[in-house]
């Protein structure tokens, strides 16, 4: 049974994704950016639905628009809207030839260092775990992944460790899960896509020190470069923002980085805290609506 809170919140989502809230929404934030940020896609199909519907009351920019607003300070069309999709899920990959035929060119955000491996992301040990039952009753805040993302960086990865040697006892092997690959960002590329940096292993940035915080932007992107490719965004990892990796960003040339907390954002903003609003590929038209229209993001910021 929901909550009353929970009742309320969804009832002001439904609310949100009213015709006329949106219409009046978009129109009073014509002049701000919307860079919707995507993980994995599940169902394609619906992705599609959702870019169907955002074309007819957006204007899909590209990175190079971006990048050309950034270096000139050129006005991007009223009601610009730019893809973007976090961590490099292979499920993501896939939909590069399905955007291309949308019109659509997205920036993919990787991580190298999981990049041809089936070694999994920190999280991805901890929902396995959760789920095989190595973690005990008493255990649950111990290994949340809200405690786990406050911890400091070696101390994370050592209580991740633990579970991961769980996983290995229980499953009689290490945990393995499908990663993308050098393919995987080829096809991605020649499809008219670009890629972006996301720390060599998606870190918790604020926990980890000056020099880790430089090491993890630094390797992602000297990989990427001997990969032959040349990347000029960046996004932090959970859209938390680490001041070294700001300037370490900056340093390497890069033309923007991202947050990841679900507002619009302008470019005449320090383009390297530029905001994203997040967006489940699965979701329906209506809240895909009420998210670009900045609706959603508005009415629950101020419940925050």
């Amino acid at each position: 049974m929901l909550s009353d809170r929970q009742l309320a919140t969804r009832t002001l989502a439904s609310a949100l994704q009213v015709a006329p809230v949106t219409a009046a929404a978009r129109r009073l934030s014509s002049g701000r950016l919307r860079v919707v940020a995507y993980h994995g896609v599940s169902d394609p199909r619906a992705l599609v639905d959702q870019i169907a519907a955002l074309r007819r009351r957006y204007q899909l920019v590209t990175g190079d628009d971006i990048a050309r607003a950034v270096a000139t300070g050129e006005k991007l069309p009223p009601a610009s809207l730019w893809l973007t999709f976090d961590d490099g899920h292979p499920d993501a990959f896939a939909v590069a030839d399905l955007l291309a035929e949308e019109g659509v060119s997205a920036c993919m955000f990787v991580c190298p260092g999981t990049l041809d491996t089936r070694v999994p992301f920190w999280w991805q040990v901890v929902d396995h775990a959760g789920g095989a039952g190595v973690i005990a009753p008493g255990e649950q805040t111990q290994f949340s992944r809200a405690r786990l993302k406050m911890l400091p960086d070696p101390e994370r990865r050592a209580e991740v460790a633990v579970l991961e040697e769980r996983l290995r006892d229980r499953l009689g092997q290490p945990l393995t899960v499908e990663q993308a690959t050098q393919h995987d960002l080829r096809r991605w590329c020649e499809a008219g896509h670009e890629i972006g940096n996301h720390t060599w292993d998606h870190p918790c940035l604020p926990r980890c020190t000056d020099p880790e915080q430089r090491r993890q932007l630094v390797q992602a992107h000297e990989t990427l470069v001997s990969w032959g490719i040349a990347p000029r965004f960046f996004a932090y990892p959970n859209g938390d923002l680490g001041e070294e990796a700001e300037r370490t960003a900056q340093e390497l040339g890069y033309v923007a980085s991202f947050l990841f907390d679900h507002r619009l954002t302008r470019l005449d903003e320090s383009s390297h805290r530029l905001s994203r609003l997040r967006l489940d590929a699965s979701a329906s038209v209506g809240r895909a609506r009420s998210i670009a229209s900045g609706a959603h993001s508005a009415a629950f910021g101020i419940l925050r």
